[in-house]
């Protein structure tokens, strides 16, 4: 994929500076103030490029990129981004190899799970008895979990294995987190109904390694902020039948824009889970609804009225959201939390579950989200659609009707 802006008037923003903003030494662009300072930061921003591209990789790229635009006097847009594609490309393809995320997760199961095809990942998840990690791995074991985790049985560990260009451990957690939201949409067993601040999730990660293929460890990332031991028991999942289905509608979903924006909503869900804030937790989740329901950003009523429209009593459940909705919004614009925001993050899981399943077992009927929000409006009109239906029959046969002039003049 080329590089390219994600704004749209990137001429506007190089006018911005000029070339005697910057100037090179010993091969480093450096701004001369502090305005060209802040362009030169916020320039990585307003490029688009692929998901798997190592951010090193990037910024080094865009350095000289912009080292060539000012050796040449020509600081223009145009000219920066043809020559960051020509310059990414052949970096681009020589770093792409086989990735190996390791960590441990919060789940228990009763056997190995081997192979599980997830996207362009594949998946493997072992018991935590050392007799059931593959050789390769021992000798990392160590470093991968907290000292006393062996003694502890509520973990497995999981290996998910990619394809790519990134050595930017995020990149891969962010394909495991999508995977992760899934088991976490089919594990909605825990209520809280306090003001704790722990985590409604239960499905947690570890400390995480990328390995390369040589299995040498490439970067580290812990997640410090997890309690990683919950004060309840973990059940052991056994519902990876479901997981597979799950993972195949999403993978059937034939427009790459549609099936985007269902992986982009599966990591807010559980970026939200994830939260220790309740009240935090619940506006991302509200986001994930708003994601898989609403293309104009902001149309809350549109939200409720059709995520409500699914339900089995829509009227009931639009008064929840629509009190949902004060909550965040009380949150999102005067900075008031609510006692009760576990419980209603509670509550949201089954309904963004709910409308993720409509999606998942309709997407085939619609060329595209789009199509799928319409059927959401048409469906939460249904009784003014059967009010329009019955005008619409009575004027057909009016329209078909063969009229008899009760006034026609005699001759």
């Amino acid at each position: 994929m080329d590089m390219k802006w994600n704004i749209t008037s990137p001429e506007e923003f190089f006018k911005g500076v000029n070339l005697t903003s910057f100037k090179i030494d010993q091969g480093i662009v450096k701004a001369r103030n502090l305005k060209s300072f802040l362009w030169l930061e916020i320039l990585p921003e307003l490029i688009e490029f692929e998901d798997g591209i190592d951010k090193a990789i990037l910024m080094e790229s865009i350095k000289k990129s912009l080292i060539e635009c000012i050796n040449k006097k020509k600081f223009e847009s145009t000219l920066f981004i043809d020559e960051l594609n020509r310059i990414v490309k052949p970096l681009h393809t020589s770093h792409y190899e086989e990735k190996i995320l390791l960590t441990t997760i919060t789940i228990k199961i009763t056997e190995t799970i081997k192979n599980l095809n997830f996207f362009d990942c594949d998946i493997n998840i072992y018991k935590p008895d050392l007799t059931s990690l593959p050789k390769e791995f021992l000798f990392i074991h160590e470093q991968m979990i907290f000292n006393d985790l062996p003694t502890n049985e509520n973990y497995s560990i999981i290996a998910i294995k990619t394809k790519s260009r990134s050595n930017s451990i995020e990149y891969h957690i962010r394909n495991l987190n999508i995977f992760r939201a899934i088991l976490c949409a089919l594990s909605i067993y825990y209520i809280r109904v306090d003001n704790s601040s722990d985590p409604i999730n239960q499905i947690r990660l570890g400390k995480s390694l990328l390995l390369n293929q040589k299995h040498e460890i490439i970067s580290i990332f812990r997640h410090d902020e997890f309690n990683y031991f919950p004060p309840h028991n973990i059940h052991t999942f056994s519902r990876f039948d479901k997981v597979y289905e799950i993972i195949n509608q999403i993978q059937n979903i034939k427009q790459d824009k549609y099936r985007s924006i269902v992986k982009e909503s599966l990591l807010l869900y559980v970026n939200a889970l994830d939260d220790y804030h309740s009240t935090t937790a619940l506006t991302l989740l509200w986001n994930s609804l708003d994601k898989l329901s609403n293309s104009s950003k902001g149309n809350y009523d549109q939200v409720l009225k059709r995520v409500a429209a699914i339900s089995e009593k829509p009227s009931y459940d639009k008064i929840i959201l629509e009190h949902i909705k004060n909550i965040r919004n009380q949150y999102v614009h005067n900075g008031v939390e609510n006692k009760k925001s576990n419980f209603f993050c509670y509550l949201l899981q089954f309904y963004y579950v709910e409308l993720l399943n409509f999606h998942l077992q309709n997407s085939n009927s619609f060329e595209s989200i789009e199509d799928a929000y319409k059927c959401l409006t048409y469906l939460s009109k249904t009784n003014e659609i059967k009010e329009d239906q019955k005008q619409f029959n009575t004027l057909n046969f009016i329209k078909k009707k063969n009229y008899v002039n009760l006034f026609e003049l005699g001759s």
